[in-house]
């Protein structure tokens, strides 16, 4: 029996399998479009040896003053690039977040006495929790010193580095961090909080022991490394500023606020976007395990690692772009607290056993399936370019046809236009661009007050440079497109799937022909009967024009069914999903075959199609229909399901309430029925529901 628990399996064991499942984790293709700024800047500081102190890049905020704070990284992300291309870019971020991990196991299998097994597991919840930060930014060198910073403080606390040493590696750490990635503000609040943690415990063994005794050196070696780190972080190019800016940050908070609601990075990790995702599942499972270490080491309470973890754990409360500074950080924390107790209870050499498998069978579906990234989303092991994310094919149309002037770009194209040489209204810098700025870009996108204004005389815009799924249709929301499209000042003459072109008519004498009758971002909103030959002749250009284009496939089945030609629908819904598009266009395909399937009568193909798309988790459409199937079938408990899971993923769903309330019915549970139908009719007066709650009310009448 002891030899059950004292044999273990080897270390090289696990940091071959996290090896393995980081790989998996970290390769995929490039879709972040700060990179392409970070090769431009990268560029021109090797081409004029000098670094830009104002914006170059935009029209809008020309002459703005500009930290390009990550200076050294653009430079090292463009050589790299230079040298090796996109898939050297991919290769080197996967390295540096092998190593970010690695560090932290194999930092915390030697500062303390864990399993390798536990501590493996932890380590996967932290790659876990930070997986989507996993791109291609600068960001990722913080991840890495971060990672060498707590290895050094608490290599230090346990006596395992000298003194010596971390007075010379860390303030060099700092001097490097700060011209890489303004993240080393993190860096510097770790070494403080690290500071007041170890003040507190000092504090803590006087009042226990009575003793007046302080280890003073201790002490005054951390403040000193603190106070040594912050001036390292002054040799950069801005100096001081670097410093300072989180406290103007601070002081612009209205306007920060505007910024922050605009880019979803910033949003809480409880944010109703994050309700299919599994970051919450494992944000929330790091917390337990941090609450459970602390209750088991209330005897030998550190306060250093709780208010490590506890300061931690709250940033990702205001923005979930904070997840991988607390998974990183929450790691050697753990592995902190459960020291000693996991080395007196020693795991089972079967569940350490059981753990590998686990972890071998979800590095093979990471590898073969990909990551699954909540809403139905996985990210496949791949390199190159994702190409859908990035306008291509529509920068060569405006290169065709001499396209100039002031454009208005989405958000998401700035970078990469700006790669492209091309001036922009806005890219993804927000403390250039500003507030204001991304106030006006908000008011021209969705046409709110006073927008033809900034179109016509402030900004002059001459054609808009749209991403397809930016600035789409809301419910009773019109937007720029509605603008564009019913103006017959403008024209739309190109659109694929990743991006759309309207341009000033009077640039377009001798261009290229415009879209009179199909734009497909209002294409739901269109009546269709009236101009339908129209809209089929365009679809069909569309595709002779580019045969690849899914979105102009879809479209052109949605037509055909529309003009009673089933078996062309299908057909061009097959050629749409072999492009291999993604949620939510593959989800959207699947539901609309499944339509057609339901209405041929061919209910078993109709089935197949609704499951298929309803795995997604994006549209509510296929659970609906699954449930209107089921309940033809009797099969009450699935239809049920089935509208509850649609009415989740969208809650003001009166169709499936009615529903619900007719299930129940049939089962002579009119309370529930009753309050079905009645929130039915809350959400659109005109729902059947009324009529059935009339019928209800004559039934359970006296």
């Amino acid at each position: 029996m002891n030899n059950l628990y004292q044999k273990k399996i080897p270390d090289w064991i696990y940091i071959f399998i996290l090896t393995l499942l980081l790989v998996g984790f970290a390769t995929f293709k490039i879709t972040d479009p700060d990179i392409w700024l970070h090769f431009r800047l990268g560029e021109y500081i090797l081409k004029t040896h000098s670094i830009p102190k104002t914006d170059i890049f935009t029209y809008t905020a020309f002459g703005h003053p500009w930290l390009a704070y990550e200076w050294l990284s653009a430079v090292i992300f463009y050589l790299i690039h230079s040298l090796s291309g996109l898939n050297g870019i991919i290769i080197f971020k996967v390295l540096i977040i092998l190593l970010t991990f690695l560090t932290l196991w194999i930092g915390a299998l030697k500062s303390f006495k864990i399993s390798p097994c536990f501590l493996t597991v932890i380590v996967v919840l932290g790659v876990m929790l930070s997986s989507g930060a996993f791109t291609e930014r600068a960001r990722i060198f913080t991840f890495f010193f971060l990672a060498i910073l707590l290895w050094l403080l608490f290599s230090l606390k346990e006596k395992r580095l000298s003194k010596k040493k971390g007075a010379i590696f860390i303030p060099l750490l700092f001097l490097l961090w700060s011209n890489l990635h303004l993240g080393f503000l993190f860096g510097l609040l770790v070494i403080g909080t690290f500071f007041l943690g170890e003040l507190v415990s000092q504090m803590l063994v006087i009042i226990k022991k009575g003793s007046s005794q302080i280890n003073r050196r201790w002490l005054t070696f951390l403040l000193g490394v603190f106070l040594a780190s912050i001036v390292a972080c002054l040799f950069n190019p801005f100096t001081y500023r670097l410093l300072l800016l989180p406290f103007k940050i601070l002081s612009q908070r209205k306007e920060m606020s505007l910024i922050t609601g605009f880019l979803t990075e910033y949003y809480p990790i409880f944010h109703p976007m994050y309700k299919g995702s599994m970051l919450p599942f494992y944000f929330e499972i790091i917390l337990f395990l941090g609450v459970l270490s602390f209750l088991l080491r209330l005897k030998n309470f550190s306060p250093t690692n709780f208010l490590l973890f506890l300061i931690f754990a709250l940033l990702p409360l205001f923005a979930t772009r904070f997840l991988p500074l607390f998974a990183i950080v929450s790691i050697p924390v753990l592995a902190s607290n459960f020291s000693g107790i996991l080395a007196k209870r020693k795991i089972p050499l079967f569940v350490q056993s059981g753990v590998i498998i686990i972890l071998i069978v979800f590095s093979i579906q990471t590898f073969t399936r990909g990551v699954y990234m909540g809403n139905g989303v996985w990210r496949k092991v791949e390199v190159g370019l994702f190409t859908q994310r990035f306008p291509q094919k529509a920068l060569k149309f405006i290169k065709k046809y001499r396209i100039s002037g002031n454009m208005f770009n989405s958000y998401r194209f700035g970078e990469w236009l700006i790669w492209k040489g091309y001036p922009v209204f806005i890219d993804g810098r927000s403390d250039v661009c500003g507030a204001n700025l991304i106030r006006d870009y908000i008011k021209i996108g969705w046409a709110l007050d006073n927008f033809e204004e900034l179109i016509k005389n402030k900004y002059r815009i001459d054609y808009f440079f749209l991403d397809f799924g930016e600035f789409g249709s809301k419910k009773g929301k019109k937007s720029i497109h509605n603008y564009l499209a019913s103006n017959p000042g403008w024209s739309l003459v190109y659109w694929d799937d990743a991006a759309l072109i309207y341009i000033k008519n009077t640039k377009n004498k001798n261009g290229p022909k415009p879209y009179k009758y199909l734009n497909p971002v209002l294409f739901d909103a269109t009546p269709h009967i009236e101009h339908i030959d129209s809209l089929l002749k365009e679809a069909k250009r569309k595709i002779s024009e580019d045969p690849k284009c899914i979105i102009a496939h879809s479209i052109l089945a949605r037509l055909y069914s529309q003009d009673g030609k089933s078996d062309s629908a299908i057909s061009e819904y097959k050629k749409a999903l072999a492009l291999n598009p993604l949620p939510p266009e593959a989800a959207a395909i699947h539901n609309n075959l499944g339509s057609i399937y339901q209405r041929e009568r061919k209910i078993e193909e109709a089935l197949k199609e609704y499951t298929i798309s309803g795995q997604f988790g994006k549209i509510a459409e296929p659970h609906f229909n699954l449930g209107l199937i089921y309940e033809k079938r009797g099969l009450i408990e699935k239809a049920m399901q089935e509208y509850k899971k649609a009415i989740k993923i969208f809650p003001d769903n009166a169709r499936a309430y009615n529903r619900i309330g007719i299930l129940y019915a049939k089962k002579k549970r009119y309370s529930a029925a009753r309050r079905a139908w009645k929130t039915s009719v809350a959400i659109d007066p005109t729902s059947p529901a009324v009529n059935h709650l009339r019928k209800l009310k004559k039934i359970t009448s006296p």
